[in-house]
């Protein structure tokens, strides 16, 4: 019965995309990291929990996904890394938690592979611009994510890395 409920409140987005992949967002994990960019971590956890989604903490999840592993269940567990420094990519890299979106407030870019990121300088009249406009572009990056998030559920492969192309909204 529950799960009639859940299709009832979620209808839009099971037309979208299918009753399978609304079932594996309301039974994954995700965590968001983010100690520098609290903003796109609440615009990331408020569009997972619109969804159906159930967030948790990194260590919760990690110890459940050794749990799991050993009695050979499947849940998945995702995490969105937001301005993470080198320590604590490193420790997230090590950690056997392989589904990872890093994401960079600086070049406003989303990647599964962190060494993808870039985060070069950016010209100075086009960094005063954007910082104008820095909320909405901030939302525009989370949405992304999740919608990236959302694409891997439901099977269809995404990008490796996304950017946000500033000039095209000025």
């Amino acid at each position: 019965m529950e799960h009639k409920i859940s299709g009832e409140k979620y209808s839009r987005q099971i037309r979208l995309f299918g009753e399978e992949t609304q079932k594996k967002i309301e039974e994954t994990r995700v965590v968001v990291l983010s100690s520098k960019a609290p903003l796109v971590k609440a615009y990331i956890e408020r569009l997972i929990v619109q969804m159906g989604g159930t967030l948790g903490a990194l260590e919760e999840c990690r110890i459940e996904s050794a749990q799991n592993r050993e009695q050979g269940l499947q849940k998945e567990y995702w995490i969105f890394s937001v301005d993470q420094d080198a320590e604590e990519v490193q420790k997230l890299e090590e950690s056997e938690l392989e589904r990872v979106f890093y994401i960079s407030t600086r070049s406003l870019s989303v990647s599964t592979e962190h060494n993808a990121i870039q985060n070069e300088e950016k010209p100075e009249s086009l960094r005063k611009i954007e910082e104008s406009c820095r909320k909405e572009f901030l939302k525009i990056v989370a949405g992304v994510a999740v919608q990236e998030y959302t694409k891997k559920l439901s099977g269809p492969n995404g990008f490796k890395t996304w950017q946000l192309d500033t000039p095209m909204f000025l």
